[in-house]
């Protein structure tokens, strides 16, 4: 039914693409359990879990908080996410690890047929993920239903784009 479509996500009736993606920051609060695979320069795969915390800051913008994230034959990783919307440059994403040095940041799109955001490398720092790929050849893409946010970064690899990292976050 409509109602249920609207409730999962997308744009209700009468509101634009951008509203519908700021009401659906919301959809980030609360405690989360994480699961998370990446690839390794050599095309293993490398598993870790942690919890995560989604709180507001503001209208408009979602913080996510990482901690106890571990992962065989690596130090723990807190970090944070910040998803946030402005007027002036639409959705932007910025990722802050201890294992990377600064942050990342991302500029983005909210997808309402997708129930998710699309983001793409705002700056050119270049240089390699902990898992070996070029930061500026990545897309973060991120779904949202209910009780489970899955966060995957894709890569260009031998000319196709190739998942190389999912979180997966349920409460």
């Amino acid at each position: 039914t409509k109602m249920l479509a609207d409730s999962i996500g997308g744009a209700q009736k009468g509101e634009t693409v951008d509203d519908a993606g700021k009401r659906h920051l919301d959809d980030f609060l609360g405690d989360w359990k994480l699961d998370i695979w990446a690839l390794d320069a050599q095309g293993n795969k490398i598993t870790a879990t942690g919890r995560a915390k989604g709180i507001l800051e503001g209208k408009e913008t979602a913080r996510i908080d990482y901690a106890d994230i571990t992962a065989e034959g690596f130090d723990p990783i807190p970090g944070s996410s910040v998803l946030t919307y402005s007027s002036s440059k639409g959705f932007t994403l910025e990722n802050n690890f201890s294992a990377i040095q600064g942050s990342r940041a991302y500029v983005g799109e909210y997808l309402p047929a997708e129930n998710g955001y699309n983001f793409y490398p705002s700056t050119n720092k270049d240089g390699e993920t902990i898992t070996g790929v070029i930061r500026s050849n990545v897309r973060i893409a991120m779904r949202v239903s209910g009780n489970l946010i899955v966060a995957e970064t894709y890569t260009l690899k031998d000319g196709k784009e190739t998942m190389m990292q999912s979180y997966r976050f349920t409460k």
